[in-house]
């Protein structure tokens, strides 16, 4: 009696903590997401309107600060901003942005310096989503 109990228990919070990690079916099977509209394969032209954001428990983060050092483009092509991972103030998927810099303010739109990684996808999305819509894919780093 005791070890059905555990096991549904267990499950139940697996099931809750991975709702907002992976797409998955009823069964709590993986389920691969299509491409979201705006993704362009296309090479990217480093004109100043990208910026990086990565976070420092993530392994994938890890990949790509090591790639972005390799290659020699740390700070002076792309701008990275360092996610803080606090899944208590973040809004969906657990990674908020840091205070801003002085100079961050006056240059940059505020949804991509103040909240959460959601804010950055609602705001790079605003021409694709209608008024008042909202992103509704997961918000995931590292994001360029």
């Amino acid at each position: 009696l005791l070890v059905p109990f555990v096991k549904f228990v267990t499950f139940q919070v697996w099931r809750l903590m991975m709702n907002e990690l992976v797409t998955h079916d009823e069964q709590g099977r993986f389920i691969r997401e299509s491409f979201q509209a705006g993704n362009n394969p296309a090479p990217l032209d480093l004109d100043g309107s990208y910026r990086l954001y990565l976070g420092n428990p993530c392994p994938w983060c890890h990949r790509v600060k090591a790639a972005v050092a390799v290659l020699g483009v740390e700070n002076q092509d792309i701008p990275i901003t360092m996610l803080i991972d606090d899944a208590e103030k973040a809004s969906k998927g657990g990674w908020i942005l840091p205070k801003p810099s002085e100079e961050d303010k006056t240059s940059i739109a505020e949804e991509l310096i103040t909240g959460d990684l959601a804010g950055v996808y609602n705001f790079c999305y605003r021409d694709i989503l209608g008024e008042r819509e909202r992103y509704h894919g997961r918000c995931t780093a590292p994001l360029l």
